[in-house]
């Protein structure tokens, strides 16, 4: 182990975090340990915490109680701390954005039985559409109705 490591053995927690963020327009990248999920992580007084909730209550505050912290950026490894915002697991839920088994290419829009595209969000039936171009165009105006800042398209950001 070399010096500068086992000096950090030692050091505040600050230090060990600021080590491992970098610091550059837009996200700010954790490169320490990640979740498996991708969320950075951090031992602070011999337990695991999130980074990104770390960086949010040192410089924004302290998270409300019940809430979590969401990524606007939609980046697990971030914790830039204009990236970060508190919310509720549903709008956290919400927020999320295109799922890896979708097959539409479009959140929200699937095939119906008869051939052609259907929308539906949040449980809500929106309707059968000829394209899956206009099935997503309805999710999309329904979803900013509904779920506002939180509506994520699952469009790239």
């Amino acid at each position: 182990m070399k010096l500068a490591e086992r000096m950090l053995l030692y050091a505040p927690i600050e230090w060990k975090f600021w080590a491992k963020v970098r610091i550059q327009p837009g996200c700010w990248k954790w490169s320490g340990s990640l979740a498996g999920g991708g969320y950075g992580r951090i031992a602070v007084n011999g337990k695991m915490c999130w980074a990104h909730r770390i960086s949010y209550e040192w410089m924004v505050g302290k998270i409300p109680e019940g809430m979590e912290v969401d990524h606007k950026c939609g980046n697990r490894w971030c914790v830039n701390p204009e990236h970060l915002r508190p919310c509720t697991l549903a709008q956290n839920q919400r927020n999320r954005g295109l799922q890896r088994n979708n097959r539409s290419g479009f959140k929200g829009v699937s095939r119906n039985g008869s051939g052609g595209w259907a929308a539906q969000i949040s449980g809500k039936w929106l309707g059968k559409f000829d394209t899956k171009e206009a099935a997503f165009a309805e999710y999309c105006r329904v979803g900013r109705e509904l779920h506002g800042e939180f509506f994520n398209s699952g469009a790239s950001k």
